[in-house]
């Protein structure tokens, strides 16, 4: 993640956060026990990010494995597939 990216996603977990304690707080005024979880949940989301956040910062090895060697692999994938129809469409059929 960039630098660039990082204000943006802490100040949407803020926000989602804020948004989860309204909606909970909302919901216990109202007696509606669905806006009330939804908050919740609300909350909860925005904590999870808040944390992989953090643990992306700390590891970010980890948490940007070698994107060359998946590209990589993604690349000779294609190749095969390409060099299989090559194959087949270049064959006689037995049958003409």
């Amino acid at each position: 993640m960039s630098d660039e990216e990082k204000p943006q996603v802490t100040r949407e977990g803020l926000f989602g956060e804020l948004f989860g304690m309204a909606k909970e707080k909302a919901g216990e005024l109202l007696g509606n026990e669905h806006l009330m979880a939804e908050g919740q949940l609300q909350q909860a989301i925005a904590e999870a990010q808040a944390e992989a956040l953090a643990v992306a910062e700390a590891h970010p090895e980890e948490a940007h494995p070698d994107e060359e060697h998946a590209a990589g692999e993604e690349h000779a994938a294609g190749e095969e597939h390409a060099a299989g129809e090559e194959h087949s469409a270049g064959e006689a059929h037995p049958d003409l």
